[in-house]
């Protein structure tokens, strides 16, 4: 399981006594945890992850996890309440990566990103066991249009970016 958390402007220490702690009072010895680590930033950022002894179900794992994090969620701070606590199922290492390109070299790197987005990343998060896809290096195509005026007339005229 992984756990996230963000206070906006808030130090590593701050972050470490008003999310980290609290959050890991509750979750400290839910059922079937084997350990936890967790990371408190100078971003605001808070990470944590929870391991299970083998064979754990996860659904129930998450759910466990899920609910000691909503018992801890009175004791954070507004802003982490509004924000939000993350938590979903993850192993903590990448199981698999792939690379897909132009074979022949005529496209850029773009247009295969593009395919995944549109095509693949969708697929791949609901394949039973998947915690979560990330892509690397993400670009996206973009379009820049610019309204000109002139007297009364308006015309649009797009430009690639």
């Amino acid at each position: 399981m992984f756990v996230s958390a963000n206070y906006t402007g808030a130090s590593a220490e701050v972050v470490e006594r008003t999310i980290t702690l609290p959050i890991e009072e509750q979750v400290n010895g839910t059922e079937g945890m084997l350990y936890l680590s967790s990371t408190s930033a100078n971003d605001g950022q808070m990470s944590m992850t929870v391991t299970f002894e083998l064979g754990r179900d996860p659904d129930i794992a998450a759910v466990n996890v899920n609910n000691r994090v909503s018992i801890a969620a009175p004791r954070l701070p507004e802003e982490v309440r509004r924000l939000g606590v993350t938590a979903r199922k993850q192993a903590p290492s990448s199981r698999l990566v792939a690379n897909l390109l132009s074979p022949d070299g005529s496209r850029d790197s773009v247009i295969p990103l593009n395919f995944a987005l549109d095509h693949v990343l969708d697929s791949l998060k609901r394949v039973p066991g998947v915690g979560d896809v990330n892509i690397f290096g993400e670009r996206r195509y973009a379009m820049r249009i610019c309204s000109i005026r002139s007297g009364s007339r308006s015309s649009v005229s797009p430009r690639a970016t």
